[in-house]
């Protein structure tokens, strides 16, 4: 009987090693509104507001090889009512990739 298990067993741990190396995403939304008394009286206006939208996503993983990886899309769009601010809305897309292999893990210690 317990031969028949045992590799049932085995195949589910298989799985679960499998899974460190599985991908995981990740996403972040966030909104923020402020209003603020201007600091200069050349602005015209005693308070402005702003809004600030954040969108971010990322895919990270790992390889059998120990490389660890991460692509990253950040997203940003603020405005404001501001005089002083040429581009209302402002936008900015930054996509970052980063890609990290251990060289000197489990060195003996000198």
């Amino acid at each position: 009987m317990v031969k028949r298990i045992e590799p049932k067993l085995k195949e589910d741990d298989v799985r679960i090693a499998q899974a460190a190396f599985e991908p995981t995403f990740n996403a972040e939304y966030s909104l923020s509104d402020k209003s603020e008394v201007s600091s200069s009286t050349l602005q015209g206006s005693d308070i402005f507001n702003t809004q600030d939208v954040q969108l971010n996503a990322d895919v990270s993983g790992k390889f059998s090889s120990g490389t660890e990886y991460k692509l990253e899309f950040l997203n940003q769009r603020y405005k404001s009512d501001s005089t002083y601010q040429v581009f209302n809305p402002y936008y900015a897309l930054e996509p970052k990739i980063t890609i990290t292999q251990p060289l000197f893990r489990d060195l003996a210690q000198w």
